[in-house]
């Protein structure tokens, strides 16, 4: 069986291999999360694909024995020098390729497709940022099993009213009624909830178009930045590192 593949892939992080060489970290249509070394990766013309945000067909060689691949040569499918242009966005886009590595489970295709989605989005110059990072961390959760329909209590069967404020249950990691709630830290508001119902029914360049207050949109944004931190059971440093860009007093 051959051992040379090809796929679409995403670069999320890199690290300097000996003096020379590089090891990338991909997040793959068809593999996944893998690791890959880059041969001369620091003076030769594969070192685009060890730059985060690269969007490119490469070449692979299987290492027997071995936990990574060999990178032998690579195609750009997309540029997004829109991306690489504006600091939020570049913050923006670290933080999903974080959350991206945390989900390297058997949704790696789902995973792939909407981070893949959310880099198009950010190299559109009229995008907002905060919505299209409020709609990756959303879907993510989403891909995680972990969003609820948010129009019933997931523990008691409690149909929500339309201006209920729901709280939270840390045992499920979800939004539930006021009686099933665990913790005092996290509330949704029915301004939020109504927002997350909508948008969750579109495509995500739909829903991050849709008309959102900067007030609202930054509470949004803390609420599933909270709720992710309790799934993982820390904080990711990227989104800790976007809030002084996605929120500003």
């Amino acid at each position: 069986m051959s051992r040379d593949l090809q796929t679409y892939a995403i670069t999320l992080k890199s690290v300097n291999w000996g003096e020379m060489h590089k090891k990338i970290t991909l997040l793959t249509q068809d593999l996944g999360v893998i690791d890959a070394v880059v041969y001369g990766a620091r003076v030769g013309k594969l070192s685009a694909a060890c730059e985060a945000f690269t969007f490119s067909r490469v070449f692979l060689y299987r290492q027997v024995g071995r936990d990574y691949y060999t990178l032998k040569d690579m195609e750009i499918v997309r540029e997004l020098r829109s991306l690489r242009s504006h600091l939020s966005r570049i913050y923006a886009a670290h933080a999903m390729n974080e959350i991206s590595l945390k989900m390297h489970g058997g949704e790696y295709q789902q995973v792939f497709s909407l981070l893949s989605d959310a880099y198009e989005l950010l190299d559109k110059e009229d995008s907002e940022t905060l919505q299209v990072l409020i709609q990756f961390i959303y879907r993510s959760i989403g891909i995680m099993g972990l969003a609820g329909d948010l129009e019933t209590c997931p523990l008691c069967g409690h149909r929500y009213t339309e201006r209920e404020v729901l709280s939270y249950n840390s045992g499920i990691h979800t939004a539930v009624c006021n009686q099933c709630s665990d913790t005092s830290q996290l509330s949704l508001y029915p301004g939020m909830r109504r927002y997350l119902v909508v948008s969750g029914s579109l495509d995500i360049a739909s829903a991050a178009a849709l008309e959102l207050s900067e007030t609202a949109g930054k509470r949004i944004f803390l609420y599933l930045r909270e709720t992710l931190r309790d799934i993982l059971g820390y904080s990711l440093q990227s989104l800790v590192d976007s809030t002084m860009f996605m929120i500003r007093d």
